[in-house]
């Protein structure tokens, strides 16, 4: 779901439910591409959570809707490759656990792609499970969509050798996983809730600081004032 355009345009009011609103909208593709990229739950949540506490910081740096989607995809992106050095194994990959009753052929296809080089990975993954197109793929990947293109025709290319006629029945079953990687909105609305309550405390922070600094600044001017007789000079 695209970004809304109105409700981006609100987020610098800084207000609990515009930001929880706009979260809800970026967090689905998030979601989905951390646990599909990092391959494990926990490497998954990682990025997650880095991603979006950078985003909550960069909303003033985005002049409009789109903008913030793209920053999201290249980064939650960015950040997966570095996490390439805690890879999944067999029994905790993630699409291989959503996927209903997995099989060795399936299996190897998973196994396959998670062997590739991560460009190409990544192109296969968000072309199949995020239908990116290739001016996406470009902008989450950092490329020119001409490279982003070589680099999804290198994969069907490496995975299709492997699994044969076998690759549009074991794709369908990837994507399907990747699609079950979701994240529902009983763990959704909570998550984004605390994510919003740590981005607004430092702000809260600072203005109840520059409030009992300005009290404090009164409360020294009075006191100087009676302790030099300074109001009765005036006849107070």
């Amino acid at each position: 779901m695209p970004v809304d355009e109105e409700l981006f345009q609100s987020l610098r009011k800084r207000r609990r439910e515009d930001l929880q609103s706009f979260l809800e909208q970026v967090y689905g593709p998030v979601h989905r591409m951390a646990y599909a990229l990092g391959g494990r739950e926990d490497v998954g949540n990682g990025i997650i959570r880095f991603v979006i506490t950078q985003g909550l910081r960069h909303l003033d740096s985005w002049r409009d809707a789109e903008m913030a989607e793209r920053w999201f995809w290249h980064h939650t992106v960015l950040t997966s490759r570095r996490a390439q050095r805690h890879p999944p194994g067999a029994k905790d990959d993630v699409l291989l656990r959503s996927a209903r009753g997995p099989d060795a052929q399936y299996a190897a296809f998973v196994r396959t792609l998670r062997d590739l080089p991560f460009q190409q990975r990544e192109a296969f993954i968000l072309h199949h499970g995020e239908r990116f197109d290739s001016r996406r793929l470009a902008i989450a990947m950092d490329c020119s969509t001409h490279a982003a293109a070589m680099h999804l025709h290198a994969a069907h290319d490496a995975i299709k050798a492997l699994v044969g006629p076998s690759f549009a029945a074991m794709n369908d079953r990837m994507t399907r996983a990747y699609v079950g990687l979701t994240a529902a909105e009983s763990l959704m609305r909570p998550a984004i809730r605390r994510h919003v309550a740590r981005s607004l405390w430092p702000r809260r922070l600072r203005r109840a600081i520059a409030a009992i600094a300005a009290l404090a600044l009164l409360a020294t001017a009075a006191w100087a004032g009676v302790r030099f007789g300074f109001f009765r000079r005036f006849g107070w």
